[in-house]
């Protein structure tokens, strides 16, 4: 039996890349920031919002949101921008959030699949369409977001790298595909920051209070 519990809830989106799919990371228990990362409140929307919306003005085969702590609060959010998939195991680790949202991805309906997280907010819809057309370049090959000296999520897989995205277990996510996989890499720098303290979270508030 599976372990992901899928809603009904299917909204439409706008289409921009009619073969692509997102799936968006946000089942974790944020123990390090001691509160709902998902939930945080930044330019009058929550991060899981922002998140689903950017990727629904850009995969045009749909977002999925990989859920798990504070799943009703996190799937009511996201309602009307993307359908939710529950990772009962959650705790695990990221990897099995992915493993999830994967095994929720229609194969045969899509080319390729973006992976983002739900905490970066500083990563615009146009960084991730640059992301998406380096991808289509080598189209065999996974793109990804480089920052500093590591390469990471967002990323986009070929739809051929399913059956790796779904054997992902535990702690091993994304990062771990990468080795040898000769990803093609953009930088961009908004994707340094993630939110995974406090002191994360006041650092991206001085950014929005800066305009």
């Amino acid at each position: 039996m599976s372990n992901c519990l899928t809603d009904d809830a299917m909204t439409t989106v706008q289409e921009s890349f009619a073969n692509l799919a997102g799936i968006v990371l946000a089942a974790g228990g944020s123990t390090r920031l001691g509160q709902a990362k998902q939930l945080l409140v930044w330019q009058g929307d929550m991060l899981v919002k922002h998140a689903a919306r950017r990727a629904a003005r850009i995969c045009g085969a749909g977002v999925v949101v990989v859920t798990g702590a504070h799943a009703e609060e996190v799937e009511a959010a996201v309602a009307d921008s993307a359908h939710a998939v529950r990772n009962l195991d959650w705790k695990t680790g990221m990897g099995s959030s992915l493993a999830c949202g994967a095994s929720a991805v229609e194969a045969d309906a899509v080319q390729g699949i973006l992976v983002l997280l739900c905490d970066q907010p500083l990563i615009a819809a146009a960084d991730l369409v640059s992301l998406v057309r380096l991808w289509q370049n080598s189209a065999q090959l996974p793109a990804a977001c480089g920052y500093g000296d590591r390469i990471g999520v967002p990323a986009v897989f070929p739809s051929s790298w399913l059956p790796r995205l779904k054997a992902l277990t535990g702690d091993r996510g994304a990062q771990a595909l990468f080795a040898d996989s000769g990803a093609q890499v953009l930088h961009i720098a908004g994707a340094e920051h993630d939110i995974d303290t406090q002191e994360d979270w006041y650092a991206l508030q001085q950014v929005e209070d800066k305009g």
